[in-house]
């Protein structure tokens, strides 16, 4: 039995403006019709994360919902460059986020260090 259309537009809308750390099926479709998914990632400062196992196709770092939290003030300051590969990175003063070798990598910036980062990425599968 199918559900009523207004549970399943409550279920896309919840999907849409809800953010996990748990890999979320928005409702959206990418350009090619497959399913737009999302995950947060919280990291402790710089690092790389192994991201393989979302078994990802196409993969978008989400501006509007990534960020930097510095340690002394716990002042968050946007995460201002991103780019998907490391060939075109571009130093910045904050910190930048990138995907290389299966890994989602976080970097500090030239001026500032940080305690945390708020990384989400929106993805189609394999």
């Amino acid at each position: 039995m199918s559900k009523p259309k207004n549970l399943e537009t409550e279920e896309r809308v919840n999907n849409l403006t809800t953010y996990s750390t748990e890999e979320i099926k928005t409702g959206e479709k990418w350009i090619d019709g497959k399913d737009i998914y999302r995950k947060t990632f919280v990291t402790n400062g710089k690092g790389k994360t192994n991201i393989e196992d979302l078994n990802y196709d196409e993969i978008f770092l989400d501006l509007s919902n990534s960020y930097l939290i510095m340690d002394y003030n716990n002042r968050i300051l946007p995460l201002v460059v991103i780019t998907v590969s490391a060939s075109v990175q571009v130093n910045t003063n904050q910190g930048m986020a990138y995907i290389e070798n299966g890994n989602l990598v976080v970097e500090s910036g030239s001026n500032i260090d940080f305690t945390k980062a708020v990384i989400t990425v929106k993805y189609t599968k394999k």
